[in-house]
């Protein structure tokens, strides 16, 4: 168990090393500039609304934590921190997509 663990672990990280510079490259190709004011408002909002959803997320894992005694914080962690990621590309791509009135 603790060596799939590792294993998957390691997994992630290498995928989200690859997105990295994959994401890069694909901007230093486009030519956009990597930030001005548009942009940096809309990253403030995205990780304002991914914050408050993974606070409100972490609340209720804590509650489910309490009322079920058998919930696996490790993993319960690990979903939160996705969760906050996860909305947080959502957030950004819905609101570089909207325009500038976020």
């Amino acid at each position: 168990m603790e060596r799939s663990l590792a294993l998957s672990v390691l997994t992630m990280i290498l995928v989200a090393v690859c997105a990295q510079v994959w994401v890069y490259y694909q901007r230093k190709a486009s030519g956009i500039p990597e930030t001005d004011e548009r942009i940096d408002t809309i990253n403030l909002h995205a990780f304002s609304y991914s914050y408050r959803i993974g606070i409100i997320f972490i609340i209720c894992l804590t509650w489910a934590a309490l009322f079920f005694k058998n919930a696996a914080m490790f993993y319960s962690l690990a979903v939160s921190v996705f969760i906050m990621a996860g909305s947080f590309l959502f957030f950004h791509c819905y609101l570089m997509n909207k325009g500038d009135n976020p």
